[in-house]
């Protein structure tokens, strides 16, 4: 296995020569032979560890393992302690979720240049499992192609078993510390691993080869679909200073598929880029806005800016005067009109407000601390941040609630939650302006 280790680095990694080698490691056996493959070819590297402090005293314990692993193969350490459970809590994330983010924000403080490249222990059989997962919970394209290597962040065990792994560790006697939540069940990755993929195995010769066989496949046709947007791009996109030019109709004739490679680097993503075609074949001057770039249709051209990169997407505004509009901010799509008498109500998807009393123009942006609006029905005004508390709003999606705002800086709606007193429709209303508000999955 060592000599197939050496053969990879020096095929598909030039050998890291020249480069500082971080490892994250855990100290089980994944990483623990990656660390001891990487001593055998000749490689020091620097050991990264997280306590996420989620096994009492059995996570003490790996710490203590690794730093005693350290101090014997002379290679500097360091660690750092997490409490992840707290944390998940307030964040109103997954336990795994919350881990995986720590750990590479974390990492990500050591890659301050480009000779820093993070080594992670992932094999195929973590892109096998990686595979299934993606496809159980829905992705695109990219989301089938497993596990790969990133700029300043690779795997070289992705072409080795977790078999090979293994036997190699037993034939050299190297000790590892074993994660006892990796056999519980109740994880999905863990069902996969220890139930679904072993029956695919007893239903199918050489299954995992197999599969690992499509995931390349897949990895082929999803590099060759970006060499080809690449292609489109520089053909197409023309920079002018600050603004990025392409005709709508040469972009808009392209498959959706398509598009969702040309333009991700532009912040759209797969379940946005229908809303991207309905707003730019809308009429000159319809916007749309993703979490960093804002387009404008200029009769037969697109034009795109960047959003400020020194300020955050959640302080940006945007406003309007004229209707119909139709905007995609942050992860909703914002569809303003005109009627002549309201509709009926059905649910909050959509809200109405009487126009003659609404005092344009209107500002969309996000809510603030110490915003205040008068909930229908009410005499008084009310914190907004106390409506959110009241409707079980999640810690995590607080940051993303809109606000509209009129001339007179008076907040007359949170989208989806509630209108104001202020400019409620009356039975002779007229004029009614229409919002319905879609929110947008993100893959």
């Amino acid at each position: 296995m060592l000599e197939k280790f050496k053969e990879i680095l020096k095929n598909d990694f030039d050998n890291f020569q020249g480069k500082q080698l971080y490892l994250a490691i855990s100290g089980g056996k994944d990483s623990i032979c990656l660390s001891q493959l990487l001593l055998a070819a000749g490689f020091s590297h620097t050991l990264l560890h997280c306590n996420f402090q989620l096994r009492g005293f059995e996570s003490d314990l790996d710490e203590q393992f690794l730093l005693a692993y350290a101090k014997k193969n002379n290679l500097s350490i360091h660690t750092t302690k997490f409490n992840t459970s707290k944390i998940s809590e307030e964040q109103n994330s997954s336990i795994q979720q919350t881990a995986r983010k720590l750990r590479y924000d974390w990492f990500s403080t050591f890659l301050v240049s480009k000779k820093d490249i993070l080594l992670t222990a992932h094999h195929s059989d973590d892109a096998i499992e990686t595979f299934f997962i993606n496809l159980m919970r829905g992705t695109s394209l990219q989301g089938l192609t497993g596990i790969n290597n990133q700029h300043n962040i690779k795997r070289p065990l992705l072409s080795l078993g977790v078999n090979e792994i293994e036997q190699y560790l037993s034939l050299n006697k190297i000790e590892y510390r074993q994660d006892q939540s990796n056999f519980d069940n109740k994880y999905l990755r863990n069902y996969l691993r220890n139930q679904i993929i072993p029956s695919f195995q007893e239903k199918s010769e050489n299954f995992k080869p197999k599969v690992s066989k499509t995931i390349s496949s897949l990895s082929e046709v999803d590099s060759w679909i970006q060499k080809q947007a690449n292609n489109f791009l520089q053909v197409n996109f023309t920079q002018s200073e600050n603004t990025i030019s392409v005709d709508k109709n040469v972009l808009l004739s392209q498959d959706n598929i398509f598009l969702t490679y040309v333009l991700k680097n532009f912040g759209d993503h797969r379940s946005n880029v229908k809303n991207l075609e309905s707003a730019l074949n809308s009429n000159t001057g319809s916007k749309f806005l993703t979490s960093t770039h804002h387009f404008l249709l200029n009769r037969d051209e697109i034009l795109i800016n960047e959003l400020n990169p020194t300020q955050d997407f959640n302080n940006n505004t945007y406003s309007i005067n004229t209707f119909p509009e139709k905007l995609t901010l942050g992860n909703s799509l914002l569809e303003f009109t005109i009627l002549t008498k309201p509709l009926q109500f059905s649910n909050n998807k959509y809200q109405q407000f009487d126009l003659n009393k609404v005092k344009l123009p209107l500002t969309i942006r996000h809510w603030q601390h110490g915003d205040r609006i008068q909930p229908l029905g009410m005499r008084g005004t009310k914190l907004i941040s106390d409506i959110l508390i009241d409707n079980k709003v999640p810690q995590t999606d607080k940051p993303k609630i809109l606000v509209l705002v009129d001339s007179q800086k008076t907040i007359i709606a949170i989208p989806e939650l509630l209108i104001s007193e202020k400019v409620k429709i009356q039975p002779n209303s007229t004029s009614i302006l229409h919002l319905h508000i879609t929110s947008l999955a993100i893959y």
